[in-house]
């Protein structure tokens, strides 16, 4: 999988078959957690097969834009199978424009 503390920009890419190997680990296929304002853009991405306690596929506590993406088959043993978003006790918006979540 991936952990970015930063802005980043992922394009035409699979994400697939990751997991967390930590208890109460987070973001199986990616961990996006920054500190100041950064935003994550996904287009045309796909995101399936990964685990995790929190965010089987993705885990973010960024401003998160996801596009023409598709999110499946994915699984957490807490919560957010596909896509988990928080930051500190408030949950953050994500953009999610033409996707499939599953």
């Amino acid at each position: 999988g991936m952990f970015t503390e930063g802005a980043v920009a992922i394009t035409d890419s699979r994400i697939v078959g990751n997991q967390t190997v930590v208890k109460d680990g987070a973001g199986g296929g990616a961990a996006f957690e920054g500190s100041t304002d950064p935003v994550v853009t996904m287009v045309r991405t796909l995101v399936s097969g990964n685990r995790a306690s929190r965010g089987g596929g993705i885990f973010s506590s960024d401003v998160l834009t996801i596009a023409n993406s598709t999110i499946s088959g994915n699984t957490a043993e807490s919560f957010g199978a596909g896509l988990a978003l928080k930051f500190g006790e408030v949950f953050c918006n994500a953009r999610i424009r033409p996707c499939v979540l599953n």
